[in-house]
């Protein structure tokens, strides 16, 4: 070893710097590390212009219609049928009734995650396009007043307008990244390759339906906490159905018994002494809370009825309106049960 040479190693062994093949080694590893991380972008580009055009259709062929189609085809159904019986609420109702069954003309106006604002500008919008209907069954969920939905306020601003709006904090980087993580969703090639042979799909009369199969490990966080926001909407939807001499039925579904453990001991009493609270001659509680018919092998999950349960329900909850409109009107509240085993308090 020259003295050159004795020099220059003890410099680089001085500065801490590898000999030169291991530096040579991790150029090499950190040159495959890039190419293998460029290799699906690269790979990519070809679909992109493909996904950007038809991205969103494939989703939809495979997951079924989008946020947006869905309530496109909600509020353009509401003004194209005829009917005497009104739902609203949120995806329990959407789900879990077929207008089909009801011995009145009915329509199923509800949809996913809608809370109380939600139905009441959505009278609201009926109102202003002139649509009359005789009858109100309102779906009451135990967590329903507990919060204030914003996933779908892009999609109903352009019904609602910005009285809608008010109500929420703008955040704009919020709702920027909602519609940023629709569309890379709609990217996925994957899609492609899903087809939905008509799983999930839209009826005409309002129903959403989406297959799915619960478990016994199923859970939720639930609340009964009361929003005076929501409280406030509530009754200004008692308010404009008495103006309107609708008549109205507080609908509540049956709630799986792993549902109900995720409430505190206490809530759900205290909750139904609030909800009775507002029961009348003209708003009248269906309570089926409680009705042990139904099973975990009728959800899909935690709180949503199957196809097949929702046709047995709504069936027995048609008895139960028309047994109470049979009956003429009085204070009675009617609790979980078909017109035969009815509870009439």
């Amino acid at each position: 070893m020259t003295a050159c040479e004795t020099a220059s190693e003890r410099s680089r062994i001085g500065t801490g710097r590898p000999p030169e093949p291991v530096d040579q080694e991790l150029r090499r590893f950190r040159r495959r590390v890039l190419q293998f991380a460029l290799i699906p972008v690269l790979c990519s580009l070809p679909w992109l212009p493909i996904g950007l055009i038809f991205g969103q259709q494939f989703l939809e062929r495979a997951k079924g219609p989008s946020t947006q189609t869905q309530i496109d085809q909600s509020f353009r159904n509401a003004l194209a049928r005829q009917y005497d019986l009104l739902f609203l609420g949120n995806s329990r109702i959407y789900r879990g009734i077929n207008p089909d069954r009801f011995d009145l003309p009915a329509y199923n106006f509800g949809c996913n995650d809608d809370t109380f604002n939600h139905v009441y500008y959505k009278l609201k919008w009926l109102r202003k396009h002139g649509v009359q209907f005789r009858y109100l069954a309102l779906g009451v969920d135990l967590f329903q007043f507990s919060y204030m939905s914003f996933y779908r306020n892009r999609e109903y601003a352009r019904y609602f307008g910005e009285d809608y709006l008010a109500d929420y904090e703008h955040r704009p980087w919020r709702d920027l990244g909602l519609q940023l993580r629709k569309r890379i969703r709609a990217l996925n090639p994957k899609y492609v390759f899903m087809p939905n042979n008509g799983r999930i799909f839209q009826r005409e009369n309002g129903q959403y339906i989406k297959p799915g199969r619960a478990r016994p490990t199923d859970t939720a966080r639930r609340s009964t906490r009361r929003l005076p926001v929501q409280v406030a909407y509530f009754e200004k939807v008692l308010e404009d159905c008495r103006q309107h001499g609708v008549t109205v039925f507080l609908c509540m579904l049956p709630v799986r018994p792993e549902e109900r453990n995720c409430y505190q001991p206490g809530e759900i009493e205290e909750f139904m002494d609030f909800i009775r609270g507002y029961t009348s001659d003209d708003v009248i509680l269906l309570d089926y809370t409680y009705d042990e018919r139904y099973g975990m092998s009728d959800y899909t999950d935690i709180t949503h009825f199957n196809e097949a349960a929702a046709e047995r329900f709504s069936v027995q909850l048609n008895e139960a309106i028309m047994a109470r409109l049979s009956s003429g009107p009085d204070t009675s509240r009617i609790a979980g049960g078909s017109a035969d085993d009815a509870v009439v308090r």
